[in-house]
């Protein structure tokens, strides 16, 4: 059985991230502009533990939980609503947005409801506001040129090969 593989050129979106230098995490910062969405208190603490387990999600209340999470991470939750960004999407900014790790605990005001996709909407507005306000982390969407790969058939009659017999799906017992 033989496979040819073709490099394609694609298109994909992409984002890009960047950091003024930071020298501390903010414990207030500016706020967003008027009008948008954001936390009415938040906690961001850097975390040493040692452990790679990590957890991320929006809870009932309004609430929003990172424990032991990336900037990187948090960055492909917010950006990439409602699953997050694939790695590849995601370009730019220090090293350290792999290796650091957050602890974040966030209540927004009131009690938003979920959308159709999961979490309420307002809510990765609230994730993106406080990582700008917070980490004075700055995006901006490019399209770049990317390479795609295609398997093609090498053979032109269609068959994988002569050792290779298809199987029949069977009924369900």
């Amino acid at each position: 059985m033989r496979a040819r593989l073709f490099v394609a050129a694609g298109v994909s979106a992409l984002m890009v991230v960047s950091f003024p230098s930071i020298s501390r995490l903010a414990a207030q910062a500016p706020a967003a502009q008027a009008g948008d969405p954001v936390f009415e208190v938040a906690s961001v603490k850097a975390n040493k533990s040692g452990d790679n387990r990590i957890g991320i999600g929006f809870q009932p209340g309004g609430r929003f939980k990172a424990t032991n999470v990336p900037l990187r991470e948090l960055i492909s939750a917010a950006y990439g609503t409602p699953q997050p960004l694939p790695a590849f999407q995601i370009s730019g900014g220090p090293k350290w947005i792999e290796s650091d790790r957050f602890d974040i605990v966030a209540k927004a005001a009131g009690d938003p409801q979920p959308g159709p996709n999961g979490a309420p909407p307002e809510m990765f507005l609230m994730l993106r506001n406080l990582l700008a306000e917070r980490f004075q982390l700055t995006v901006h969407r490019e399209t770049k040129e990317l390479p795609i790969y295609t398997l093609v058939m090498a053979r032109s009659d269609g068959k994988l090969g002569p050792r290779y017999t298809p199987q029949r799906p069977t009924a369900p017992p």
